[in-house]
């Protein structure tokens, strides 16, 4: 009981919605037992706060989507930690995929590139991986002509995807 009222002041302060749902014994597994590796329930996404819709409804820095675009990048997502908001995530043009082809992905994840006002500064849109389905961004950290992510992920707070980018990644809502 303790735990859940901790949790619970946890998630109305800072917004931890992963502690909650643990602890509810609601988790990736227990809310999407019997379906494929490559389904996810609807309750699954509600509860970590992942929504797929179209990208005109999204609050935007425009100056960063310019930017990215510019580059020949499309918005497809936007996503937030504890310790960043509004990280803008763009898909990659055909030479970044030539680049990443080599990078083995599960069939939750995709590379994308990112963009948010500290990278805006600098120009430039760094690589990220990232974990559709159960919530995690892992960033680049090899050297310039080297893509090599960590190997443990940094757990989302909310996630905004459009639905093509969402179906890219081989998840099926059910």
């Amino acid at each position: 009981m303790l735990k859940k009222q901790i949790t619970s002041t946890l998630q109305e302060k800072f917004g931890f919605h992963k502690e909650v749902i643990l602890s509810e014994g609601k988790n990736y597994r227990s809310l999407n037992k019997g379906l494929p590796r490559d389904h996810v329930s609807q309750e699954y996404l509600e509860l970590n706060k992942i929504y797929i819709e179209d990208a005109h409804r999204w609050a935007v820095d425009s100056q960063i989507v310019s930017h990215a675009e510019r580059m020949g990048n499309r918005l497809v997502g936007i996503v937030g930690t504890n310790k960043a908001h509004g990280i803008h995530l763009f898909s990659l043009t055909s030479f970044d995929r030539a680049f990443v082809r080599g990078v083995s992905l599960k069939p939750n994840q995709a590379v994308v590139r990112y963009g948010t006002t500290a990278t805006l500064a600098g120009g430039i849109l760094p690589l990220l991986k990232v974990g559709v389905a159960n919530s995690l961004i892992y960033h680049n950290i090899g050297e310039e002509d080297e893509v090599k992510f960590e190997s443990r992920g940094e757990p989302l707070r909310y996630a905004r995807y459009t639905k093509e980018f969402f179906e890219s990644t081989g998840i099926t809502i059910v």
